[in-house]
């Protein structure tokens, strides 16, 4: 019985591995997209990234070690029913008491380890995280000021740069600072630059051959004046810093510090409701995910012990929806605990004790099953099967009833594997669509049962997420069906059968590629238009669920703008859109060449017009020479092209735009001096990713050739894996453009010609 525990183990660990290794891709990918963005943004080094990445693992380990010894316990024993090894230990008197042994000895090794993560592991990490997070990454400034756009990070201070020299230097300087309420000084220099200092709080801010002007908007009659070769300034950037408590919270708490916050709170209950309440949650939680394994091991060895069509795919594919349906119940368990609708002990052990219950009834039916692969688990996996393989139903009928008139162009073998692989591509769509909108409901149910909205709400937002979810499934199954088919018919030799008849793995999966490409204009059309549309009734919806007021529209407050056609540049404190006004608007008149102010205007209120803007109640000033002439105006006219549009404008997110509209948006941007990079990002990012489908369908393919005959994992493993990368690659250009490290083009291309780069290179390494 050794050898044979040994036997099985291996193969569940094997399985188990795999699985592992997918989950924590998954569960990690929407950290990873997070932070990204901050790491390039803030100028992370490499060592501090990779120690935040590391002390995320604990957490996901915690959750991923129950679920994935469920999917390896399935896959592992579908895999030795595929082959009749189960079979053949039934023939020989193994019984699934004995098997169960070496599987409940692997279910308390996992939970001990889980324990260990729960308890001890994980709040020790999350803290570690929390505290890189505050000191290595949040308080990292970013110092770039982008010449043509108003830099305002610096507390008190916007920096307009016309130009930068070939050594960095600022060429053309504009300088506004605002100390009190009415007192404002204005620096205009030939150069200047900025260095940091050395505990980064602080940095000397350097200016040559300019002029310096102060006003007193309260008594504008006064005026100051200085003309300097060089100023050196210290600027205090201990404001820029997020204030973030260090102090632990209870996720970051071990077992022990969790008890005895616990005794302190619990002489006064009434007092400490909510806080003994949240302990009691975080405590039955960490127990409960560690005992799922030993839950998992009953229910596992009753499903695996049963034979599943489609091997190993058959184990993976049930313990998909178990895991689903396990990860709902806990997600929705915890909710209500926390919100004091269910005891925390119930809500906690709930999804434990109802895998136990199924666990035990799968476990001593499948004993009393009289025939391999006659039980109703059987029977639902025949249907996943026959999605692959069509029958015969065209028997009987004429070649030319069989033959569509779309298809009336391809061969006998093109029509056959896309038959195979449209079918599979599907039915594999339609799951991940339906695992997303199942997903993002229960994940949105606790919220709107707290606001008291009819549930009917939170079915129509989903409706209305659909276009995104389903663009995000056309994707992922491009990537998928292909893996899965191709695989399928090597095994069937079917592929070999082809290349036999003198036809190249090339030519036999150029359908599949074809079909892909079919996929771009609609993947575009519906990011484009229908998830455009349905994101913005989305946040309608959800504001109402959240009880926060809907936002039909808003209008862009900008603050700076610059104006090339005065030119000059506008600063204005309050925008009112429904008077067509802004209020306390000062007028930064200059030169052309190089940056210099020749005229300041104050006014209280400025009446937007086409073409004009009308000031009242202000004054302005000459700033020409030292003598700073000024007057008083109730009136002025001030003629300005295209004033309506440049002040009033309505302003939008990115994700609700179409790919015209952001082309419009970031020219609008780019004239006004305000920063537009994301928004250009954006727009060739939209255009580019339509191509993604194309991308995944050829890694996919590349992966299923090279990989041949191997089970199935092996190449969806490879695929999986491959798409993660495409993913992620194509987060890290895109936080790149954002960033202007890299151009808007580059940041949205880049991934899409590195992997059909790489795509092809795999492909023609197919042997054929």
């Amino acid at each position: 019985m050794k050898t044979l525990n040994r036997y099985l183990l291996k193969e569940i660990i094997t399985s188990f591995l795999i699985a592992l290794g997918l989950i924590i891709l998954i569960l990690i990918l929407n950290d990873i997209f997070y932070l990204t963005d901050i790491f390039i943004s803030k100028r992370v080094p490499l060592a501090v990234i990779l120690k935040v990445l590391f002390l995320l693992l604990p957490s996901i380990l915690a959750l991923a070690i129950p679920l994935a010894f469920l999917a390896g316990l399935l896959g592992g024993l579908a895999h030795l029913n595929a082959d009749r090894e189960i079979e053949v230990l039934k023939l020989l008197g193994v019984s699934q008491r004995q098997v169960l042994k070496p599987v409940l000895g692997l279910a308390v090794i996992l939970s001990a380890i889980t324990l260990s993560f729960t308890l001890w592991l994980t709040p020790q990490a999350n803290y570690r995280w929390l505290q890189t997070m505050v000191q290595s990454v949040l308080t990292r400034v970013n110092w770039q000021v982008e010449p043509g756009q108003f830099f305002e990070s610096f507390p008190g201070n916007v920096i307009y740069v016309h130009k930068k020299d070939s050594h960095g230097r600022w060429q053309g300087v504009f300088l506004y600072r605002q100390e009190e309420q009415n007192n404002i000084q204005l620096m205009v220099a030939e150069s200047g630059e900025i260095r940091p200092g050395p505990d980064l709080k602080t940095a000397w801010l350097t200016l040559t051959d300019g002029y310096s002007y102060k006003f007193d908007l309260g008594q504008p009659e006064t005026a100051g004046y200085n003309k300097f070769k060089k100023q050196e300034q210290l600027l205090d950037l201990k404001n820029l810093f997020p204030p973030v408590s260090l102090e632990k919270k209870y996720r970051e708490k071990n077992w022990e510090e969790l008890l005895a916050d616990w005794k302190k709170l619990r002489d006064d209950r009434s007092k400490n409701k909510k806080e003994i309440l949240a302990i009691k949650v975080e405590l039955n939680k960490r127990w409960s995910l560690p005992a799922a394994c030993l839950a998992f091991a009953f229910l596992g060895l009753g499903l695996g012990w049963r034979r599943w069509p489609g091997g190993r795919a058959g184990g993976y594919g049930v313990s998909l929806a178990i895991v689903i349906l396990y990860y709902g119940l806990l997600v929705f368990g915890q909710t209500q605990a926390a919100a004091g609708h269910l005891s925390p002990s119930i809500g906690l052990w709930l999804p434990d004790f109802l895998a136990l219950v199924a666990g035990l009834l799968a476990y001593f039916s499948a004993s009393r099953e009289a025939q391999p692969g006659s039980g109703f688990g059987a029977r639902l996996m025949s249907f996943f099967k026959k999605a692959i393989q069509p029958g015969d139903r065209t028997a009987g009928r004429s070649s030319a009833e069989k033959v569509s008139p779309l298809t009336s162009g391809l061969t006998f073998h093109d029509r056959y594997i896309l038959g195979r692989l449209a079918r599979l591509y599907i039915w594999i769509f339609l799951t991940l669509v339906l695992i997303m909108a199942v997903f993002n409901f229960l994940t949105r149910w606790e919220i709107a049962k707290e606001s008291h909205q009819p549930v009917y709400l939170l079915f129509t937002y989903i409706w209305y997420k659909l276009p995104e979810f389903i663009t995000q499934g056309l994707q992922l199954a491009a990537l998928i069906a292909p893996v899965l088919g191709l695989n399928f018919l090597y095994r069937r030799h079917e592929i070999q059968t082809l290349m036999t008849s003198g036809l190249s793995y090339w030519r036999i999966t150029a359908p599949v590629l074809i079909f892909s490409l079919f996929l771009i204009p609609l993947g575009f059309f519906l990011q484009d238009r229908l998830a455009v549309r349905g994101n913005f009734e989305a946040e309608k919806i959800w504001s109402q669920l959240t009880d926060r007021p809907v936002r039909v529209f808003t209008y862009q407050n900008r603050y700076w703008l610059r104006n090339d056609s005065l030119p000059g540049f506008f600063h204005y404190e309050l925008s009112s859109p429904g008077e067509n006004a802004v209020r306390r608007l000062l007028i930064f008149q200059t030169e052309r060449e190089p940056v210099r102010v020749k005229r300041v205007i104050f006014s209280q209120l400025a009446k937007i017009g086409d073409d004009s803007l009308n000031l009242e109640s202000g004054w302005e000033r000459e700033v020409t020479n030292e003598n700073l002439s000024f007057s008083k105006f109730d009136f002025l006219n001030l003629g300005l092209p295209e004033a309506q549009r440049q002040f009033i404008k309505e302003w939008k997110e990115q994700a609700l735009m179409t790919w015209s509209e952001l082309n419009q948006y970031s020219h609008d941007l780019e004239q006004s001096g305000s920063p537009a990079t994301s928004f250009k990002t954006e727009a060739k990012s939209r255009v580019a990713f339509s191509f993604s489908a194309f991308v995944l369908a050829l890694l996919g393919t590349a992966l299923a050739g090279l990989s041949q005959k191997k089970l199935f994992v092996f190449p969806l493993g490879l695929a999986l894996g491959g798409g993660y990368l495409f993913w992620q690659t194509t987060a890290i250009f895109r936080s790149l453009g954002e960033a202007r490290i890299v151009s808007p083009w580059l940041a949205a291309w880049s991934p899409e010609f590195i992997f059909i780069l790489l795509g092809f290179y795999l492909l023609f390494r197919v042997k054929t």
